[in-house]
């Protein structure tokens, strides 16, 4: 489960520190702290990146970085991986494993 948690900190700190450099300051940097905020209060030792992927969709930045992307190869890769992480979240929230 840690590690689709990591995996979604990952991608996004990667999508931001690649294209840094295409948006203004004041917003890479408040990504940034968007970014890293949920990892200085984890909820619990056991599980402390549960709802790390859910505090990630909110940094706005992100989705504007890829909707600038002007490759059609890298627009339909990163569908076609969002179509996958999707079907597989919907697939164990119907059989009740994991909501967050």
């Amino acid at each position: 489960m840690n590690a689709i948690n990591i995996a979604s900190l990952f991608v996004f700190a990667i999508v931001l520190v690649s294209n840094w450099k295409r948006v203004p300051l004041h917003y890479a940097l408040f990504a940034l702290v968007l970014i890293v905020f949920p990892l200085c209060y984890p909820i619990s030792t056991a599980d402390a990146l549960s709802a790390l992927p859910r505090y990630m969709l909110i940094v706005f930045l992100l989705v504007i970085i890829s909707a600038s992307w002007k490759q059609p190869r890298l627009a339909t890769l990163c569908l076609a991986g969002s179509f996958a992480l999707f079907t597989f979240n919907v697939v164990w929230f119907i059989s009740h494993y994991w909501v967050a």
